[in-house]
Parts: structure tokens; C-alpha cells; sequence
């Protein structure tokens, strides 16, 4: 849940900065990494709230894809210049 709460607040913040961005290609890119990190991270939630054995294989891998589109979006988040910076 709190996976989720941050990613939602991130994806609001990029949101923002997407429709304040000049160059729109990175923002979009990121603004859709956020949002798949954050559909399914979401689904990962209502399969954990099944019974444990009921959800291993399926949960588990939600989990897995869930890690992975954070850490790509980390990566995106961080590797996109600073708005107000000169080169």
C-alpha cells in the first residue's frame, strides 16, 4: 500500500511536469512507465489479498514486473535533465 501510495503521488508530480515540459517525448515515456508500475503494483495488491497458495505463481510474478517498472522508472526519473538547467 505504500508502494502504491508513493507511486501514485509520483505519477501526479509527473503529470504536472508533463504538461509543464517542453520536451514532451521524455515526459510521456516516463509518465507511462509510472502508470503501468502503478497498474500493476495495483493488481499485485488484489492478488495478495487472496489466499496465499491461491495466488503463488500469479503473485509472485506481478511482484517481480512490479519491482522491475520501478526500477526503470527510477532510472528514467533520474537519467531526465533538471527543468531549468543550462547544458
Amino acid at each position: 500500500v505504500g508502494g502504491l501510495l508513493f507511486a501514485g503521488f509520483a505519477l501526479v508530480l509527473a503529470i504536472v511536469d508533463f504538461f509543464r515540459a517542453d520536451r514532451r517525448g521524455v515526459g510521456l515515456a516516463y509518465l507511462m512507465v509510472l502508470l503501468a508500475t502503478w497498474m500493476v503494483g495495483f493488481l499485485d495488491a488484489l492478488m495478495h489479498a487472496r489466499d496465499a497458495w491461491a495466488s503463488m505463481p500469479t503473485g509472485l510474478v506481478l511482484s517481480a514486473v512490479a519491482a522491475l517498472l520501478a526500477c526503470v522508472a527510477t532510472w528514467m526519473g533520474f537519467r531526465a535533465p533538471y527543468i531549468g538547467a543550462t547544458p
